[in-house]
């Protein structure tokens, strides 16, 4: 008998080894399952907040080309166009006219001037918040401005401004891009500000090219961005929507030639020796 329950108590040890070998491998499946679960939730989640962010970008977008659209349809319908100004005068004195005749609500003034020497060129826009004001202005054409007379009209239909214009096609690897008719008095800061919404540009890929005797911006520069979908979008939004710096719409193409090795940065420093590597490409 004792030899009978020996047995039986051995037979008893082993089945209960096997029920705790079973037991935890029960449990580590069920929590791989678990874990996969979660995970798939996490996964969910994720997804979800991102088309919700993406929504939200796509609408503040929205919003804000309306808007952009929105204030240069209203400049231009409260805007006038005057010439005579004499080339001695600063934006301050055309300002100072308009205002000391009943024009206070100046919003924008664009006075092209000359390269050389910095001089206005006589002639220019300039917009006001309100169609009264735009008619009081129009009512002060052959007044003087010091010992001339100024002529103040409505200004004429822009041609350039059409939109939603195909796109060219872009060059294989081209990051790129081409500006001109910028505003003369904007430094590379204010460029890099007007493009770096399409993407991420390139350290020093700012360049405007310069007066080589006054050093004063010649009106047209270069853009350099991380990734061709950078140039591949500026470019698409000029195109479609148009672009405008300081109340001038700007001309924006790929740069399909390379950089020249003589360029110089606003420091007076050549590119080939601050950026060596890519002076000859994109």
């Amino acid at each position: 008998r004792e030899e009978e329950e020996e047995e039986n108590e051995v037979e008893n040890d082993k089945e209960q080894e096997k029920e705790n070998d079973t037991a935890p491998q029960e449990t580590e499946d069920e929590k791989n399952e678990g874990d996969e679960i979660n995970n798939a939730e996490e996964t969910t989640r994720k997804k979800r907040k991102r088309k919700r962010k993406k929504k939200e970008t796509t609408v503040t977008a929205s919003k804000d080309d309306a808007s952009a659209e929105n204030s240069l349809s209203s400049a231009q319908d409260s805007e006038v166009y005057i010439e005579g100004i004499p080339f001695d005068c600063t934006e301050e004195d055309v300002k100072i006219f308009f205002v000391s005749n009943g024009c206070q609500d100046v919003t924008q003034i664009r006075l092209p001037k000359w390269q050389d020497s910095g001089r206005l060129r006589g002639y220019g826009h300039v917009a006001f918040s309100t169609s009264a004001s735009q008619q009081k202005a129009l009512a002060l054409s052959g007044e003087y401005i010091r010992n001339r007379y100024v002529t103040i009209q409505i200004p004429k239909a822009r041609n350039d401004v059409a939109v939603n214009q195909a796109p060219p096609a872009q060059p294989p690897k081209c990051r790129t891009i081409f500006v001109k008719n910028l505003p003369y008095e904007i430094t590379e800061e204010d460029l890099e500000d007007a493009f770096r919404s399409y993407g991420k540009i390139a350290k020093g890929g700012v360049r405007l090219a310069l007066n080589s005797t006054t050093n004063l911006p010649k009106g047209f520069g270069y853009v350099e961005f991380k990734a061709t979908e950078g140039a591949f979008e500026a470019v698409t939004r000029a195109f479609s929507k148009g672009l405008f710096m300081k109340g001038r719409k700007l001309v924006v193409d790929y740069e399909e030639k390379p950089m020249k090795g003589s360029f110089r940065s606003k420091e007076g420093k050549l590119w080939k020796s601050e950026f060596p590597k890519r002076v000859g490409k994109y």
